[in-house]
C-alpha cells in the first residue's frame, strides 16, 4: 500500500483511523468493527482505485447509485471493509481478495463473501450499515451481521412487512421472550444472511440457520442495536470502534 500516494490524494485519514483503532491482539473469534463512514467523491473514488483500495466493478456500482451522497456510502463501505480486512491480515489492500460464492449451486459472483488467502484457507466476511455507520464482521467461521435503529424496527409499517417475512416465527422463538422488534429484526436480517441468499431464503433456509448458529447483540449506543449469528461452537465477539474524528479531503 502507497500510503505516500494515498495521503497526496486525501484518503490516508481513512487507513489512519484503521491503524489507530483499539483491539485485543490476543482477541479470538469475531472481530466485528463499527466504523463511521466517510464522505468520497468523484477523483477520490478513481484514486481508490488505482490504489487497489476500490475495484472497477465496485466504482462502477457506485457510479450506478443515484446521488452523490448514496455513491458516496456504498464506495465508503467498501473502501472501509478492504481496510479492514487488510489490517486484520496485516497485508495490503490491493492484495485482498474477496470471493462470493452460493452456499446452493456453487457459482461464484453470488452468495455470501469470504477473503480468500494464499494458504487456502477463507475468512468469513458480513456487512451491514444503518445511516452513516457501518460494521463488519470477521471469523473462521460462518458468520452474518445487521446493524439497525430501534426507531425504524419500530415503525409499524416495518413491523407489519417483517411479520409476513418467511421464516419470521423461528427467529421470534430463537430470540428472548418478548425481545423487542429492533432485536427480532437484527436477528432476522443476520441469519438470512449466513444461507447465503438474503432475504431471499426461503423459510426452511432460515429454520436451519437458526438452529446451526448463535445469536449475539450489542446494545451499547441508543437507538442502534447490532446482531451477529455465526456457527463457531464457543465464538468470543470483539468489539473494534473505528474512531471517526478525522474527515477524508
Amino acid at each position: 500500500m502507497d500510503l505516500l500516494q494515498a495521503g497526496r490524494v486525501g484518503l490516508e485519514p481513512l487507513w489512519t483511523a484503521i491503524a489507530s483503532a483499539e483491539r485485543d491482539p490476543r482477541a479470538m473469534g469475531i472481530a466485528v468493527w463499527r466504523c463511521t463512514l466517510r464522505a468520497v467523491h468523484g477523483a477520490q473514488l478513481d484514486d481508490a482505485v488505482d490504489l487497489g483500495w476500490l475495484t472497477r466493478e465496485e466504482r462502477a456500482e457506485a457510479n450506478r447509485r443515484i446521488g452523490a451522497t448514496v455513491q458516496s456510502r456504498f464506495a465508503s463501505r467498501r473502501i472501509l471493509r478492504r481496510l479492514v480486512i487488510a489490517s486484520v491480515l496485516g497485508t495490503s489492500p490491493a492484495d485482498v481478495r474477496l470471493e462470493s460464492r452460493c452456499l446452493h449451486c456453487g457459482g461464484i459472483g453470488h452468495g455470501a463473501p469470504s477473503v480468500v488467502q494464499p494458504d487456502g484457507t477463507g475468512l468469513h466476511v458480513s456487512t451491514s450499515s444503518s445511516e452513516d455507520t457501518t460494521v463488519i464482521a470477521l471469523g473462521r467461521h460462518a458468520v452474518g451481521v445487521d446493524i439497525e435503529s430501534a426507531s425504524r424496527a419500530n415503525d409499524a409499517g416495518e413491523a407489519r412487512m417483517a411479520r409476513a417475512l418467511p421464516g419470521w416465527r423461528h427467529v421470534v422463538d430463537a430470540c428472548r421472550p418478548k425481545a423487542p422488534a429492533v432485536e427480532v429484526w437484527t436477528a432476522f436480517e443476520a441469519l438470512c444472511k449466513v444461507t447465503g441468499r438474503g432475504l431471499l431464503a426461503s423459510e426452511q433456509e432460515i429454520d436451519r440457520a437458526v438452529q446451526e448458529h448463535r445469536l449475539h447483540w450489542v446494545t451499547d449506543r441508543p437507538d442502534s442495536v447490532i446482531c451477529v449469528a455465526t456457527a463457531a461452537p464457543e465464538p468470543g465477539i470483539t468489539l473494534v470502534d473505528v474512531p471517526a474524528n478525522r474527515a477524508v479531503g
